[in-house]
């Protein structure tokens, strides 16, 4: 029960890849832990199980934004005990075939050990593309001592709306009390 009732370091399944990074030349073995519900007959039928996850790994260190992995829907078809193909809520295809836990660790290794060549062409253009990014972006975003939503900040900027750090607008439409002419009696 412990898995259902969120125990940290207990899960009921785990999702492994190897992420390979062209821009450094090297491959890492990045893993979900978390669990499943399978859904009853009518919520939805065509995406009847939700993987929920509460821990995201890379090279067995763990993220600490695990939050951030957002629930994955699916629908399976069983095609026979060591073979499965499931449909996402994309409507892409994953297909699946049964392993033993060793074969599977021992392909994890041996794929991660293979050698990755740096991607010139991707390096050069994902550096222009953060250039380009880091020259457009709004320094009011990224200032510590404003401390309105990232929401807000950018409904502001869309509408031009001028405010003070703590959010106050700014409004310029001269004094207050009207417009200085001569006070009438």
């Amino acid at each position: 029960m412990d898995i259902f009732t969120g125990a940290k370091d207990k899960f009921f399944m785990e999702t492994s890849e190897v992420v390979v990074d062209a821009k450094e030349g090297s491959a890492s073995i990045a893993m979900l832990k978390g669990g499943f519900q399978v859904l009853p007959p009518g919520t939805n039928k065509e995406l009847g199980v939700v993987e929920y996850y509460s821990r995201r790994e890379r090279d067995g260190t763990v993220d600490a934004e695990s939050d951030v992995v957002p629930p994955n829907r699916w629908a399976c078809t069983f095609l026979s005990s060591d073979f499965r193909v499931c449909k996402l809520a994309s409507g892409k295809l994953r297909v699946y075939e049964k392993v033993s836990a060793d074969e599977a660790a021992a392909e994890l290794q041996r794929l991660q050990a293979q050698t990755v060549e740096v991607d010139a062409e991707a390096v050069a253009a994902w550096e222009e593309e953060q250039r380009l990014a880091s020259a457009s972006a709004d320094d009011d975003e990224d200032d510590p001592n404003d401390t309105r939503p990232m929401w807000q900040k950018r409904i502001d900027k869309a509408d031009g709306i001028k405010r003070t750090k703590n959010g106050t607008p700014i409004i310029n439409h001269g004094p207050i009390g009207g417009g200085g002419g001569p006070r009438t009696q």
